[in-house]
């Protein structure tokens, strides 16, 4: 194999796919080679680290079709290569976490010296950045569990693993929901983990906004009647920034339930609602979040909105077309004041408001 153009000798090492350098090949390398080669508002267009780095399927060039090949093998389990790497080239191994990142040692050719090794990702406690595994929605016989991204920083690409017990719990599938340039699920369900992989868009202006996003719903089949409280644990999770080399933004993870003996979830088994209902926020008092729980006995579209005396909406937390079944939704206060609130629902001609206490 003869690369030649691209260097004047081989490298001592490197990690074939890892594009960004850091060590190991993720979600951010895929948002580095796409912009590297696509993106003209990128810092690093144009900025090869290590071309053989970039050449993910090993065929002595560097075009999309590695981006799409490292897509598929990080993402996509129907892929046959999925989860298989090509192998270090020369093979003289790889220290992954080097003492000194030196061109002779690790990274690889001509990696600049603002490079940033790579740093496993673990839950930050307080970080502003927030990924949330919601409250289950019942819906017929299945669990659909959403996925709630918070940001403070616009977003390049992300990626995260939850883990389940798979002797109660089976993904039948993942909805992004968004219209993103890129998004895979691999789903195991003997292992008991999906991960899931997003790109908003090939182009840095396109990021994923500063805000709130549901990123994700994920339906869970429930193989046997529900004893107990079943966690649903973040394993892994990337937030990738748009700066080059940057490293993942710092995020806290919070973990969820498929909850076992309460009202919504013991109706699972007995098929949809026959009506529309709105129940009392729990807890009530409250501070700072409320769980509120409601029933479509049909697909419709459902807005849900929160009031203050005055009337003034103050936080719409629905306002999309949902599927029939058992819903709930949270809503965390922490920036309001204490007192009074409404909640209002609207689903299809049905409206329903109830009054609710935050107390701090």
């Amino acid at each position: 194999m003869d690369y030649d153009p691209w260097l004047t000798e081989p490298p001592k090492f490197f990690i074939r796919g890892d594009a960004n350098a850091d060590g190991v090949v993720s979600i951010s390398d895929v948002v580095h080679m796409s912009r590297v080669m696509f993106d003209p508002s990128y810092p690093d267009y144009g900025v090869y680290l290590c071309k053989i780095s970039f050449d993910a399927n090993d065929d002595s060039s560097v075009s999309i079709t590695d981006v799409i090949h490292l897509n598929r093998v990080l993402f996509d389990p129907d892929y046959p290569q999925y989860g298989v790497y090509l192998p270090p080239y020369p093979d003289c191994g790889i220290d992954p976490t080097p003492d000194e990142l030196t061109c002779e040692s690790f990274p690889p050719c001509e990696a600049s010296k603002g490079f940033v090794a790579y740093v496993p990702p673990v839950s930050v406690k307080g970080a502003k950045n927030k990924i949330v595994i919601g409250k289950a929605e019942v819906s017929g016989g299945s669990v659909v569990v959403p996925v709630n991204l918070t940001t403070v920083k616009p977003v390049a690409g992300f990626s995260y693993t939850i883990k389940y017990d798979p002797s109660l719990l089976s993904v039948k599938g993942v909805d992004n929901g968004l219209d993103f340039d890129f998004f895979g699920a691999a789903i195991d369900n003997e292992k008991g983990e999906v991960t899931v992989g997003n790109i908003p868009s090939w182009k840095m202006e396109e990021m994923l906004s500063v805000g709130s996003h549901r990123v994700a719903e994920i339906t869970f089949e429930v193989k046997k009647k529900l004893k107990k409280d079943i966690p649903l644990e973040f394993t892994a999770v990337e937030l990738v920034s748009g700066v080059p080399s940057g490293g993942c933004l710092p995020c806290e993870w919070v973990n969820g339930l498929v909850k076992a003996g309460t009202g919504w979830l013991a109706k699972a088994g007995v098929g949809l609602p026959t009506e529309f209902k709105l129940e009392q926020n729990y807890p009530n008092p409250f501070n700072p979040i409320t769980e509120i729980e409601y029933a479509l006995p049909k697909d419709c579209w459902v807005k849900l909105g929160i009031y203050n005396l005055l009337g003034q909406r103050v936080a719409t937390l629905v306002n999309r077309k949902q599927r029939a079944g058992y819903k709930a939704a949270r809503w965390d206060a922490s920036s309001f004041a204490s007192g009074i609130y409404f909640y209002r629902l609207q689903a299809g001609n049905f409206t329903k408001a109830k009054k609710m206490i935050l107390l701090k």
